[in-house]
């Protein structure tokens, strides 16, 4: 599972991915990370497009790049509604019409239990 939440630092909860030990998490954030779940690859080094297209699916905030990536990729996206941008009504139409997008609240992105989520996408 690739977790992508942007370039830049967040409040992300790390230890509530405990809950979803089944999968093998990775992740380019620039966020210190000790969690044994979590494989961090060096934001320097390694593009999350890149890394995208080998993972079963994606969770993040639903922008741009992002959804195209995983639409371009057929890989399925957990995500939050991306505020403050023109495009996230279209995209929000895009994901439904897609069928592989699973659309959760911020607060449950950041931190609660993703594992309904993902398994759901997974599912798709």
């Amino acid at each position: 599972v690739l977790l992508y939440l942007g370039q830049y630092p967040t409040d992300f909860n790390w230890s509530r991915l405990e809950r979803t030990d089944s999968h093998v998490f990775l992740t380019v954030s620039r966020d210190p990370i000790s969690h044994p779940g979590v494989v961090r690859a060096d934001p320097g080094r390694f593009d999350a497009a890149d890394i995208l297209a080998s993972c079963d699916v994606v969770v993040g905030k639903a922008g741009y790049g992002t959804v195209a990536d995983c639409i371009a990729s057929d890989v399925p996206l957990v995500y939050a509604r991306t505020t403050g941008f023109v495009e996230a009504d279209a995209l929000d139409a895009e994901l439904a019409e897609w069928g592989r997008g699973v659309k959760i609240d911020r607060e449950t992105l950041f931190h609660g239990d993703l594992a309904p989520a993902i398994e759901k996408a997974l599912a798709s």
